[in-house]
């Protein structure tokens, strides 16, 4: 509840003497067993004050106040006092603990950590059978109140169930009464919480899930930053009882007594408890964890950084202590003691310290690590790796505890699996229906059923067989009687020839797709969906992966949940899929798709049948702004094209996604192959009739005229009017085929984007231009805004295979999305992240979780093609800046080296003169290098050459056009036709 600050703390007055006695009448009241027990004053103290407040969650409260400003109640919900819902503070349960001990009659009271200050003894009768003091088990339920609390579930650090020390006093606990929470034998009350659950419920068992109690206010949380901010008394330990088979200490003795083979067996429970030997002191301890925080803040990696301090804690430090640690003995009367017991005393809890971040600030003291303080979670913001301190440790070397986690995980599966994982057989197989019986029984075959790689062949051998080739373009198949009805779709009209990318999609579409999982039993129809792996943001903030549709390759959830539990250190759970109740879904805390992905692979499933997807693409990729809507891509007449000169096409991409795309052909192969003329008969024009003969016609349109291969910007189709009025201005103006294709999830492209994807897309539209004739140098690849980056990586990549295309262009160019992040304008108007530019720390959090980089700035160099950059000066979605990084960037190789240190520069080290002198020769430089012409009413051009393996490069800074009026300018159009040599210059 108070895990964040109040949303609104309102004018604290004091309490009138009438009041003051009615909230004592009150306290009586609600607490009629202690009257006679505690002083009623000391509950209500004189000088009281009271102060309305909203918290975070728009809860309305009233808390009061001592003189000192210590909070010492708080009460939820509207009322007088008389019927207010009163919660005695933390300071008030310290200072009287038996005002929980004996509540009777308490109706919502609450009260803060600032409430508690006279130790409860009367824990001796704790029932701990079986369980081991310095286990994972830390919370201990010791006080309760008989009547329910139905307070709101709040956000904070619930207490779960596995972390519950069973007690007697529980199984008479009703869900929603008040309890507070001490650590294991501890007395202090650190944390008021409501029971979550009813007390007969809770079992002392391992496996079981889910919340204890609800956290409602605790130590260092905003209320209790509201007082003084003292730390809680370390509270009486209960006495040891005399070891009996039904303790704990019985239990080790009698373990003891048993010996095999001279070792006892790791997962016994001969586990240490409290024993005469000799336990670690909590200065031994400090020496052994600091030495283990230096052994894993050496080997943290820096690209992790900034990093929650409990993570670390539980991902770093716990997994790097040595597995049989020893302290060396300081005099000779000192006993030895136990590895396993020095192990189980090795955390946080058994040092001075008792709390991670006093005791990381010690290393912050020394200069080791830096610590911020982000909306109340402590990070590790750098780490010092020079530091005297890490290059010593970087040499230590021990077996850690997670290596020997590993290696028992590996014996286990290698025990359970034979050493290796079976891949799970997933088989898709079509049956022949009868459009398709008559074209299997002329090739000879008489299988019940084909897998879909089977097919191709058999389409190959018949096609040769019978001599249907294409006479003019092998890209096509002639139509028999046979392959006509097994391969045109119902309701088709007749044709004479399909392509031969499309003959499988065909026959297999007429036949019947079935699946089967394992090799056995029966087949189901398909399709069958992968297993489906996502993050989304829940709650707020809180990001979780769901992992669902893995029933079918008969995965068990519960296993999945508790190997995933283990692996990512986070909760998890098992519950009905909200869009399909009759499946289940695996919950796990964070962002674990690399986790997931690796345990989904380990258990068998092939990669093919993982799907992922991140909730985080749909905010950068606008892939769901489908406009124009339910467009129609058959008839790109109905987008401004002309009749027939468009081809409606479908590319497959290296990992089998299916995209859209058009190819509208060059304005003179158009004007003599494809256009209408006169006379006209007064009958329907037969447009299928044009594109069928542009189809067979492609490679001459490709080898006769040079071709644009275009990547449109974010959001909307390639049917989009804007994108349409540039096709058609490119084939008419600069005489040039234009390839437009809609990236994955755009348009009706199948998969969901991603930086990856989009660059395989890129590659299957260059691949398909090359395939059907085009040649390199004829080929120029233009992008805009998104597609800048999408167009950069894919002639990087051909760069670093040896080949280069005619040209690249960028049009509203960014640098990267990183930088694009910080300088967006949503409209123009509204900035997305330039506010966190002010928190450095905070920004870098936030790019650290970014997975789309397209970082053009860090590859712009290897592109050995001619290059030009075209960018509006009004441009408020993308600045002009960005342009001209890239420009300079390219510009940089040719201009005097930078001599001086940039920080020595900003310190004022460098004389003012040779600084003075440096910038002058690199404008005179500048100058002799880049010739600039200024065109009116149109902007700027500068262009430069590079060397001889290297293009030149054109920058047009317009003078208006705005982000995507840019392209309908017909000066830009002049600039890019003679830029790549499509036109005079």
């Amino acid at each position: 509840m108070f895990k964040k600050p109040p949303h609104k703390i309102f004018t604290s007055s004091p309490l009138r003497n009438s009041d003051v006695k009615v909230l004592r009448q009150r306290v009586l009241v609600l607490f009629p067993d202690v009257k006679d027990k505690i002083d009623v004053d000391a509950l209500v103290p004189k000088g009281i004050s009271s102060c309305k407040f909203d918290t975070h969650l728009d809860e309305t409260g009233v808390l009061y106040s001592s003189m000192e400003k210590e909070p010492l109640w708080f009460s939820i919900g509207k009322g007088g006092i008389v019927q207010s819902n009163l919660v005695p503070t933390g300071k008030r349960l310290i200072t009287n603990t038996l005002l929980l001990i004996h509540m009777s009659g308490l109706h919502h009271i609450m009260l803060s950590v600032y409430a508690m200050e006279m130790p409860y003894t009367s824990t001796n009768n704790l029932d701990t059978r079986s369980r081991h003091p310095h286990s994972r088990r830390h919370g201990l339920i010791s006080y309760y109140q008989r009547i329910p609390l139905n307070l709101p579930r709040t956000g904070g650090a619930d207490l779960m169930i596995p972390g519950v020390v069973p007690s007697p006093i529980i199984p008479s606990l009703a869900q929603g009464q008040l309890v507070s929470i001490t650590q294991y034998r501890s007395t202090t009350p650190l944390v008021v919480g409501c029971m979550a659950v009813n007390g007969s419920e809770l079992r002392d068992d391992d496996d079981q899930k889910g919340k204890a109690v609800i956290t409602l206010h605790a130590t260092g949380d905003a209320l209790w930053a509201l007082g003084s901010k003292q730390e809680p008394p370390e509270g009486n330990q209960p006495e040891a009882a005399a070891p009996t088979i039904g303790s704990v200490d019985g239990v080790t003795t009698a373990v003891e007594d048993v010996k095999l083979d001279g070792e006892i067996e790791q997962g016994e429970a001969s586990t240490q408890a409290v024993t005469s030997e000799r336990v670690p002191s909590a200065q031994e301890i400090e020496i052994l964890l600091r030495s283990t925080t230096l052994y894993a803040l050496a080997r943290v990696d820096a690209s992790a950084l900034p990093l929650p301090a409990s993570t670390f804690y539980s991902s770093h430090i716990l997994p790097s202590r040595p597995a049989r640690p020893t302290l060396p003995q300081s005099n000779e009367t000192d006993e030895p003691i136990d590895p396993k017991t020095l192990l189980s005393h090795l955390d946080i809890k058994h040092t001075s310290h008792k709390k991670l971040a006093q005791f990381l600030k010690g290393f912050e003291k020394d200069g080791i690590l830096k610590l911020k303080d982000v909306r109340g979670e402590l990070l590790i913001f750098s780490v010092d790796t020079k530091h005297p301190a890490l290059v010593e440790a970087i040499k230590w070397g021990w077996k850690t505890v997670g290596a020997e986690e590993r290696k028992e995980k590996e014996r286990e599966k290698e025990s359970t699996t034979g050493g290796s994982t079976k891949e799970i057989l997933v088989e898709e197989v079509w049956f022949s229906e009868a459009n398709t019986d008559g074209f299997f029984e002329l090739c000879g075959e008489s299988a019940p059923h084909y897998p879909i790689s089977s097919l191709r062949p058999l389409l190959t051998k018949y096609i040769t067989a019978h001599n249907l080739q294409h006479p003019t373009n092998p890209k096509f198949v002639v139509l028999d009687e046979v392959l006509s009805r097994a391969l045109l779709r119902k309701g088709e009209n007749d044709k004479d020839f399909v392509g031969r990318d499309e003959l499988v999609d065909r026959l297999s579409g007429n036949m019947k797709g079935m699946w089967r999982v394992g090799g056995t039993g029966n087949f189901k129809k398909l399709p069958l969906h992968p297993v489906n792996v996502q993050t989304k943001t829940r709650q707020g903030r809180k990001v979780v992966t769901l992992i669902t549709g893995f029933e079918p390759f008969g995965i068990d959830p519960e296993t999945l949940s508790e190997e995933l539990r283990k692996r990512c250190a986070s909760s998890t759970s098992v519950s009905p899929c909200v869009e399909k109740p009759k499946q289940l879904e695996v919950m796990v805390q964070g962002s674990q798709i690399k986790a997931v992905t690796t345990l989904l692979l380990e258990l068998g499933l092939p990669k093919k049948w993982i799907k992922l997807s991140e909730s985080s693409r749909h905010a950068l990729y606008m892939h769901a702004l489908k406009f124009p809507r339910n467009a129609d891509y058959d008839t790109p007449e109905l987008y401004g094209l002309a009749p027939g000169k468009t081809l409606n096409l479908n590319l497959t991409t290296a990992d089998d996604v299916r995209l859209g795309a058009w190819f509208v052909a060059a304005d003179s192969f158009y004007q003599k192959h494809l256009r209408l003329a006169p006379p006209f008969k007064g009958e329907s024009a037969n447009l299928k009739e044009k594109r069928e003969t542009l189809a067979s016609l492609l490679p001459t349109a490709l080898q006769d005229h040079p071709t644009i291969l275009f990547f449109h910007g974010n959001a909307m189709t390639r049917a989009f009017h804007l994108r349409t009025r540039l096709y058609s201005t490119l084939s008419s103006r600069l005489n040039a085929n234009v390839l437009a294709i809609d990236y994955r999830g755009f348009g009706n492209s199948e998969g969901v984007p991603s930086e990856q994807g989009l660059l395989l897309d890129a590659r299957a539209a260059w691949d398909w231009l090359i395939e059907n004739g085009a040649k390199e140098a004829d080929i120029t690849v233009v992008g805009q805004s998104l597609g800048t980056g999408v167009s950069a990586g894919l002639v990087a990549e051909l760069a670093e295979e040896g080949v280069s295309p005619r040209g690249m262009v960028l049009l509203a160019p960014y640098s990267s999305i990183a930088t694009l992040l910080e300088t967006y304008d949503l409209g123009g108007k509204l900035p997305i992240l330039q506010p966190l530019q002010k928190f450095r720390f905070v920004f870098g959090f936030v790019l650290r979780f970014l997975r789309h980089r397209f970082d053009t700035l860090s590859i712009i160099n290897d592109i050995t093609c001619p290059i030009t950059i075209i960018h509006a000066t009004d441009d408020w979605d993308i600045p002009v800046a960005h342009a001209k990084v890239l420009f300079d960037a390219l510009l940089e190789s040719l201009l005097p080296p930078h001599p001086f240190n940039p920080q020595d520069v900003l310190l004022g080290k460098v004389p003012h003169e040779e600084f003075s002198t440096f910038i002058s020769e690199r404008n005179t430089r500048r100058n002799q290098v880049v010739a600039t012409m200024e065109i009116k009413g149109l902007g700027a051009i500068s262009t430069f050459s590079r060397d001889d393996s290297h293009g030149d490069v054109t920058f047009l800074q317009t003078t208006w056009g705005e982000h995507n009026g840019i392209s309908a300018i017909e000066g830009v159009i002049d600039v890019i036709g003679w830029s790549v040599g499509m036109a005079d210059r």
